[in-house]
């Protein structure tokens, strides 16, 4: 969706997210995350579903830069209600189920920030596919879902997201510890077709310490990369994740046009303008389109600025980031020679809770000092003009107005 706002002749456009983006591909989100349920004892919960705990895990070697991390596994069991003018259009009561098995992820602390444990897991439906879960959806099988813990007002509560990359949702209460723990929960909502369905939740799960090594997003890159940006990253964990002008704006690692990782840190030293895109949003390709005309006029005027692209795969997948293909496209169609990073849901997490007003939208540019602070955050794209309609200047000259400021000012 496009909209337009006129501010003293200024022109700006921006594509429309929102919160149908994020779910898209979440299959029944809105309705699952509040369902629930709980067995008496988690073991038999679990066993039912051929998930065993196996016990204690071997990790195997350490490679440098490595660290411990956990797993999870479990089983969730959904019980489909339906009210009787639900029944009239064919609907009928039945139960489906997933097993779970999954690692924790030290990457993506911006999802769940809050969350004392935050994982990814394959979910599979092993029961009720055919006849009860495609009366509710038709999303596939298998997926991959976040799962976190967190306290909430002194009891620790499961979260759950049923897509990669989106911060998960309150769930429920757990009953018993981090380590083995049972949970329930219902919710009503509209059933497709007509008349409403209360879906009950039934979930057990193990979660596992020290299980397998994973890298260690606080220690700095060292090889060189593979597209020649600097690694200039100081190191270190992050120290919030809301961003708030005059803090350090928080790293990330991400995979740009040459299959290398990168880190957002690694371009400490110059001012970053961090851009927030999705490849069918017109704003944003326009906004692709004029930055090298920008860079070169700023390195005129003696700007060191990189520009950083946190490309998203669609409008409607915000959560997924464009692969290496469109990557590349995206760096050939504009003639960029700046970084264009995959987005793993970071941008969408972090960068809309800044606008108070809910006005964020695609693109969506942040203003980075060359020592890591948020100099502040601009959504859209557009052009200024004159009274006469004359196009005299766009959002480029708005961001780099804030580099001035703070150049000014040191």
């Amino acid at each position: 969706m496009l909209y337009g706002e006129i501010v003293f002749f200024i022109i700006l456009v921006a594509c429309a997210g929102g919160e149908g983006a994020k779910d898209s591909g979440k299959e029944s989100q809105a309705v699952e995350d509040s369902e629930g349920g709980g067995d008496s004892e988690i073991r038999d919960s679990v066993s039912d579903s051929t998930v065993v705990d196996t016990g204690e895990c071997t990790p195997g070697t350490a490679e440098e830069g490595q660290i411990l991390v956990g797993d999870i596994q479990g089983r969730i069991v959904w019980t489909a209600d339906f009210d009787a003018a639900a029944e009239a259009t064919g609907k009928t009561d039945c139960t489906y189920t997933r097993v779970y098995s999954g690692n924790q992820r030290i990457d993506q602390d911006y999802l769940c920030p809050d969350c004392s444990w935050l994982g990814q897991a394959t979910a599979e439906m092993i029961v009720g596919y055919e006849d009860c879960y495609l009366q509710i959806d038709d999303a596939p099988q298998i997926r991959q879902e976040v799962l976190g813990l967190m306290e909430v007002e002194g009891a620790l509560h499961v979260l759950r997201s049923g897509s990669v990359n989106v911060s998960p949702r309150d769930l429920a209460a757990i009953e018993g510890d981090a380590s083995e723990f049972q949970f329930t929960s219902s919710s009503t909502s509209d059933s497709d077709g007509g008349g409403q369905v209360t879906l009950t939740l039934n979930g057990g799960f193990f979660l596992r310490e020290d299980c397998s090594y994973a890298v260690d997003p606080t220690v700095p890159l060292t090889e060189q990369s593979s597209c020649g940006w600097p690694r200039n990253n100081p190191g270190g964990p992050n120290s919030s994740y809301v961003l708030t002008e005059g803090e350090i704006f928080p790293n990330v690692r991400l995979e740009d046009q040459c299959a290398g990782e990168v880190d957002l840190w690694d371009f400490r030293g110059s001012y970053l303008i961090v851009d927030m895109a999705a490849t069918n949003c017109g704003p944003c390709q326009q906004m692709a389109s004029e930055a090298e005309a920008f860079k070169a006029k700023a390195e005129e005027e003696g700007l060191e600025v990189e520009l950083i692209t946190l490309l998203a795969d669609s409008l409607s997948t915000v959560n997924l980031p464009a692969d290496l293909a469109t990557r590349q496209l995206w760096v050939d169609t504009y003639g960029l020679s700046s970084p264009v990073l995959g987005d793993e849901g970071f941008a969408y997490a972090l960068f809309p809770p800044y606008f108070e007003d809910g006005s964020a939208g695609y693109p969506t540019s942040a203003v980075i000092a060359p020592d890591g602070r948020l100099l502040g955050m601009y959504s859209g794209f557009g052009y200024r003009t004159d009274q006469d309609g004359n196009v005299v200047g766009n959002t480029y000259d708005d961001l780099a107005d804030m580099i001035r400021a703070d150049m000014a000012a040191q």
